[in-house]
């Protein structure tokens, strides 16, 4: 009880100390639930985003109807929500294991073990100031992990395998990667049942279609062509196959000749793209990729797929010898009995990591396959009897590796929680709201269309206006290639280039932006010695790069 309500408080402190915050995933999400809320299908069914945490936004705005100040922290509490539900699924696994093999050797070292294992799935790899459904696909990935003990300790009744079922279908609503779970669970079912005809597999079969068969259906309505989604190849061929999608992942090829919905160049130099075609949500790029970048094809390119295996891999082992359970292993090394017992969780991790190895693997995908082997690695100490200074070891092990992954969140949620109470300004994620907030009082409206020069992707404050970008002037946004883990980066040559140029040339681009039909013209990332005297300060905003302005700059063109 104590170690779950210390996790619930530190993930409360988390979620208040990044209220102000959120991610372009997150603005991408919330104009969808925005859309569904107002009736409008075609924007609120996207083949790019999955549907879960739309839902759970739209449902959460519907009731509770937040204004602009309380709209990030409503969205946190949704992950606060995921984040109860997955320590619920950690103990429903825990407690599966307990009555199949006994009680530990040591419960308080193994509790505290488990906990601190499921909070750095959830807080760090996750973390709840992230706005996306992969806190509950980590949840629904233990829950499942649960049922499956159940199955192969020989207790499962019906009803397991109907929860199976939902379960998976649940998880593909929350993220489409988790659909290469299905086949592995019903691959998994069928060697532990000793049956492909077993008639539970066809329940489970039924629990799932009745789950994912609603949505592929309107979805496919709706696009007129049977789809399941459009995530996987999209960002096989941006992020893999190496193919630019300029404002958007900006890699290393140029983008194939006659796409059907190229975002327009209205200029080019400076370089201005024009979205008027296809304006959807705040950031459309973001909002709609699907539509975008329709016809790009997925080409094979092998150089750059061995690369991300190998990259995927390599940030996988370092991720895995950070788990905190790999403290308590170090002084049990039985690994193998759990192995043995617990082969089908390690089979469904493998499956889940393979399928991000081959496009590109971030923490937070990983999350639910990395807590499955932290339990295989607690389930391997479960038995084994240690010394009271061993324990005590171990105890000092676990906490390090805890430490070592969740340090940063460790320092800044108590540093920004004392900055409130003090009066010091707490967590700089405020400036979003404070410059949605000055924006409005300077005549930003929903509905507005502005031009943007800058980093659209960091511009997510404007969901607060509920502004449109209708044009810009882009930064470059890539995955870096050269760093563990493929990190996104930014280059600004573009936006430097617009104020590198002369009077006339910048005022062809706010040209531009009103034949796009922008209203405003709004600037960040503004480089040091930029002449911003024809422009107006909108207010603070986070600074991307140390030498830059630290403001937002306005124009009104209309």
């Amino acid at each position: 009880m104590g170690l779950r309500t210390a996790a619930l408080l530190f993930a409360l402190g988390q979620i208040w100390t990044s209220r102000y915050a959120v991610n372009p995933d997150g603005i991408a999400y919330l104009d969808i639930a925005r859309a569904l809320l107002r009736g409008d299908w075609n924007e609120g069914l996207s083949s790019y985003w999955s549907p879960l945490y739309s839902w759970l936004v739209a449902v959460v705005f519907a009731i509770f109807r937040p204004g602009l100040r309380w709209q990030y922290l409503s969205m946190h509490a949704i992950n606060f929500a995921g984040f109860a539900f997955t320590l619920w699924a950690w103990e429903q696994l825990v407690k599966e294991w307990e009555e199949w093999q006994g009680p530990p050797a040591h419960r308080g070292l193994v509790n505290f073990a488990g906990y601190a294992t499921v909070c750095w799935a959830g807080l760090h790899l996750v973390d709840l100031a992230f706005d996306s459904a992969d806190i509950f696909v980590l949840a629904l990935t233990l829950l499942l992990a649960a049922r499956l003990v159940r199955v192969r300790r020989g207790s499962a009744v019906t009803a397991d395998f109907v929860v199976i079922g939902l379960v998976l279908g649940t998880a593909f609503l929350a993220k489409a990667a988790t659909m290469v779970m299905v086949p592995v669970s019903f691959v998994l079912l069928a060697i532990m049942l000793r049956s492909v005809m077993d008639k539970r597999l066809g329940i489970t079969a039924l629990a799932t279609l009745i789950v994912i068969g609603p949505f592929v259906i309107v979805l496919s309505v709706a696009k007129h062509r049977f789809t399941i989604g459009d995530t996987g190849p999209i960002n096989y061929s941006l992020v893999v196959s190496g193919l630019s999608a300029e404002g958007y992942k900006d890699s290393v090829l140029p983008p194939p000749a006659g796409l059907p919905h190229a975002p327009r160049v209205l200029l080019n130099d400076p370089r201005v793209l024009g979205f008027a075609e296809h304006t959807t949500g705040t950031l459309p790029l973001h909002n709609d990729p699907a539509w975008w970048y329709r016809g790009y094809p997925v080409l094979l390119n092998l150089t750059r797929q061995v690369a991300a295996i190998r990259g995927g891999i390599a940030f996988t082992g370092v991720l895995i010898l950070s788990i905190p359970s790999v403290g308590l292993f170090l002084f049990s090394r039985r690994l193998w009995p759990a192995v043995g017992q617990l082969w089908f969780l390690g089979l469904l991790a493998f499956g889940a990591l393979a399928t991000y190895w081959l496009v590109v693997v971030h923490a937070r995908y990983v999350a639910g396959p990395l807590a499955l082997i932290g339990f295989i690695l607690l389930a391997g100490a479960w038995h084994t009897t240690l010394s009271l200074r061993v324990q005590r070891a171990a105890v000092l092990s676990v906490a390090l590796l805890f430490g070592i992954g969740m340090w940063r969140a460790m320092i800044t949620v108590p540093f920004y929680l004392a900055g409130e109470v003090m009066s010091l300004g707490g967590s700089p994620f405020r400036v979003n709201v404070e410059l949605a907030e000055a924006m409005k009082r300077k005549g930003l409206k929903p509905g507005d269309r502005v031009g943007f020069i800058g980093d659209t992707l960091d511009a997510t404050w404007l969901a607060l206006n509920e502004a449109q970008i209708v044009a810009m002037v882009p930064a470059r946004i890539y995955h870096s290639d050269t760093e563990l883990g493929r990190p996104i980066g930014e280059s600004f040559v573009k936006t430097d280039r617009f104020w590198q140029s002369g009077v006339k040339k910048q005022e062809a681009v706010l040209t531009a932006f009103r034949e796009a039909g922008a209203q405003w013209a709004l600037a960040d990332e503004v480089p040091p010695g930029a002449d911003v005297s024809q422009w107006m300060v909108g207010g603070e905003a986070l600074k991307l790069r140390a030498a830059d302005s630290g403001y937002l700059y306005y124009r009104k063109l209309r």
